[in-house]
């Protein structure tokens, strides 16, 4: 019976946990992790507010702990108050 893989058997850390080996994301994993597109990042990039890849031959790849910290934050970020309401929220009440 073959063994279950960890993100440790990968050449890339897998998006499930905090990688503790492996320093780099791949353009895939970036995306899970995220939930950004591609095009997205690549804007966000562009525009200076997304960490840069590196690149590795043809391949880019991102520097997890930059993905992180990046994702923190965006959760820093969040209103304070946990019942806060977002403006989406906002426009439908005011709607019915």
């Amino acid at each position: 019976m073959p063994r279950a893989r960890s993100h440790q058997d990968a050449p890339f850390c897998g998006v499930t946990d905090r990688p503790s080996t492996s320093p780099a994301l791949s353009l895939r994993a970036v995306v899970q992790l995220t939930g950004l597109s591609k095009a997205y990042i690549y804007n966000l990039i562009a525009q200076g507010n997304f960490p840069r890849p590196a690149k590795v031959g043809r391949r880019s790849i991102w520097n997890s702990q930059e993905i992180f910290a990046w994702l923190e934050a965006r959760f820093a970020e969040r209103p304070a108050r946990q019942g806060a309401l977002s403006d989406v929220e906002n426009s439908r009440r005011r709607r019915r």
